[in-house]
């Protein structure tokens, strides 16, 4: 008999048990088999089953072939918009406006399906759903840069969409020069792709139909640098990419075969027909001769049986007006949309459970997956493009730009702005943003940002449409005069005198008299509204007068000189298309009147020496003759209304 201290129990019990519980080998965990394989070990011995199998159901089931609609969508959208982004040189920290238009127009023109595919069949937006569809379903799309030109553009430079079956799975081995080739992938001792290895003439393993001959031995070898190599990298040293529908094909395979076998059921159950016996066994009725079998079902049809045959039909409950079948067929959805990156919603269309806290919180996990995709297609897809047709356009002569050898990078600097999507509660979610940015958390230019746009394109549009319906005498909403809350307009309404007189006690001290009238007069019109009797009269400047005062501030900017505060202050409103006060309209008048002798000073006028003169300067900050003309129009009608009151 053997002694055993308790020492030597403790050593031996501990010898027996797992540190962690998963690591555990019982009757429950007996036929779990694994493997301590690498990335490529697992992905060689399944990547044509499983690519083929995922191609499979997205042809042939609904929920696959939405799941790819729906990632599709929300990532590429209406396409991912280009913008440059070059500064001026001179450190201002603006937008070259002339080099980035310039550089934009030549990617645009680019884009058309003549020129950027070889086979002029997609454009750039339509090539970027194609390898987002293709990394969705097969696990990773090569793009081959073929540097020569298509179509109508003269920059040679396209792209070349080949299908993951192209490059050689079963292609491994030794290089000639001593680098390894993993599923027709060569790699240096860094893992770093130096080549890749494709079928001879760019032909479909699986292209039976259209060919006589196949030959597979023949590859063709293309260098890294022309190819890019589009998958999601799951582990370290993955050298080719998986379905991503990978850990949902089993299932979606077995929702099919249980949703068929539920057709079959409803079909049986609903084939009413009867069986008729005869001791005889005479041949009368729907064809079933002697020794033939009863073995399909018929809706409406009596058959006859045998001598001595009788026909047990097994009862087909088809009562599904419970929930089972709905359960079942939601779980199963759930873990789908679970593996493959989507919403149930998004894989199903099913929105009868849902309400606007759980749309939300559905929506944001989910948009954050989308931005992460739509973060990796644009780092390693759009931004290498651009980078390598930049460089050939430039080298090319079809894009000239200064010194662009010595600082490419300086040219370089762009932007991509993929798709956003709508809110759940525009109400909410727009009070929220107003409120962040008077805050100072955001600005204006990530909240367009957020909705897809950008800043400088919404200003400008913005400008155009005020300026257009200043032109037709349209007035809305969002018009400067009445974008003003009516919780506002109560309170300037119960403003009295007293805020005014107040005003006027802070600035009794100011030197410029000019400038103390102009204070008071815009505190004025901040809080007393024009007077009734005026009211069929615009107080907005016409768009001569806006385009003078930019001017006499573009002057201001660059010379330095010419006009006062005042007048500064006072082009600012015009340029901005500002309601202006009666009180300031009469200052206008009274100021042209005053100075229409400067238009005799040389330099006034244009090829004068000194043009553009102080006086000239001012006149443009004023609103120019348009806003002269304005200003006695005005104060005419004004006159007029006076009188009739």
């Amino acid at each position: 008999m053997a002694w055993h201290t308790p020492i030597t129990r403790f050593f031996k019990k501990q010898k027996r048990t797992r540190l962690y519980a998963g690591a555990n080998i019982n009757r429950f965990t007996a036929n779990w088999l694994t493997s301590g394989t690498n990335a490529d070990s697992e992905i060689r011995s399944s990547l044509q089953a499983t690519r083929n199998r995922a191609r499979q159901l997205c042809r042939d089931s609904d929920y696959a072939r939405q799941a790819l609609r729906t990632i599709t969508s929300n990532v590429i959208g209406n396409g991912i918009q280009f913008q440059s982004q070059v500064k001026m040189q001179r450190g201002s920290g603006r937008l070259n406006t002339r080099i980035n238009d310039l550089i934009e127009s030549e990617w645009h023109k680019w884009c058309h399906r003549e020129s950027c595919d070889v086979g002029g069949r997609l454009s750039f937006n339509e090539i970027e759903r194609l390898i987002l569809r293709s990394c969705a379903e097969s696990g990773e799309v090569f793009v081959r840069m073929v540097y020569q030109p298509f179509g109508y553009s003269k920059i040679p430079f396209a792209l070349e969409i080949i299908e993951a079956d192209l490059c050689v799975d079963d292609y491994n081995g030794t290089a000639i020069n001593g680098n390894e080739i993993r599923m027709g992938v060569e790699i240096d001792k860094w893992s770093r792709p130096t080549a890749y290895y494709f079928y001879a003439g760019m032909r479909h393993p699986g292209d039976y139909l259209f060919q006589k001959t196949l030959s597979t031995s023949k590859y063709i070898r293309v260098p890294a640098e022309e190819v890019i190599h589009l998958y999601i990298v799951d582990r370290p040293g993955q050298t080719r990419g998986i379905t991503w529908f990978a850990s949902a094909i089993e299932r979606l395979h077995h929702l099919s075969g249980y949703e068929q076998a539920e057709v079959v059921n409803a079909r049986a159950t609903a084939s009413l027909m009867g069986f008729i016996q005869s001791p005889e066994g005479e041949l009368i009725g729907e064809g079933t001769f002697d020794g033939d079998r009863v073995t399909t079902f018929e809706p409406g049809v009596f058959k006859y049986l045998a001598p001595g045959e009788t026909v047990t039909v097994p009862p087909m409950n088809h009562d599904r007006s419970g929930s089972a079948f709905v359960d079942f067929l939601q779980a199963m959805l759930r873990a789908t949309a679970a593996g493959i990156g989507c919403s149930y919603e998004g894989i199903s269309q099913d929105y009868s459970q849902t309400n606007y806290s759980s749309s939300r919180l559905a929506l944001l996990c989910e948009r954050d997956y989308y931005r992460q995709l739509q973060h990796w297609l644009i780092s390693i897809f759009h931004k290498h493009v651009y980078y390598k047709w930049l460089d050939v356009a430039v080298l090319s002569g079809e894009l000239p730009l200064a010194r662009y050898e010595i600082d490419p990078d300086f040219y370089r600097m762009c932007r991509f702005i993929p798709r956003s999507w709508a809110w759940v509660d525009p109400l909410k979610e727009i009070a929220a943003y107003k409120e962040a940015e008077m805050a100072g958390y955001i600005t204006k230019s990530q909240i367009i940002a957020e909705s897809g746009g950008d800043l400088q394109e919404v200003f400008m549009q913005r400008q155009s449409e005020l300026a257009l319906a200043e032109e037709l005498g349209l007035s809305f909403d969002t018009t400067m005069q009445n974008m003003v809350d009516e919780d506002e307009e109560e309170d300037i309404e119960e403003q009295d005198d007293e805020d005014i007189e107040e005003e006027e006690e802070d600035i009794e001290e100011e030197d410029d008299e000019d400038r103390k009238f102009d204070i008071i007069q815009s505190y004025i019109l901040k809080y007393k509204r024009i007077p009734e009797k005026y009211s069929h009269i615009s107080f907005k400047p016409p768009s001569g007068a806006k385009s003078e005062a930019r001017r006499g501030l573009a002057w201001r900017r660059e010379f330095g000189r010419g006009g006062t505060s005042v007048g500064v202050a006072r082009a600012r409103d015009i340029a901005n298309g500002k309601q202006l006060s009666p009180s300031t309209v009469k200052r206008m008048k009274s100021f042209f009147a005053r100075h229409e002798v400067d238009k005799q000073a040389e330099g006034f006028s244009p090829g004068e020496k000194g043009y553009p003169s102080n006086g000239r300067i001012a006149w443009a900050l004023w609103g120019g003759d348009s806003g002269r003309s304005w200003a006695n129009k005005v104060v005419n009608q004004m006159n007029s209304a006076d009188k009739e009151d």
